[in-house]
């Protein structure tokens, strides 16, 4: 059972958990959804998660 954050809070903290994943090494957009997922983030779209990367 995945929570289901408020969107304000996960647009404040998302960015900070996409760059820890990512800390790891580089790696794809699905194995950063997936990743976030197994920390307990639920599903991330696409649609929220390239547009971030764009702008990191």
């Amino acid at each position: 059972m995945s929570p289901s954050w408020p969107s304000e809070w996960l647009r404040g903290v998302l960015d900070l958990c996409v760059l820890r994943v990512l800390a790891d090494g580089p790696t794809y957009g699905y194995a950063i959804t997936t990743e976030l997922a197994r920390r307990g983030f639920g599903t991330v779209k696409g649609g929220t998660l390239y547009p971030l990367l764009g702008r990191l």
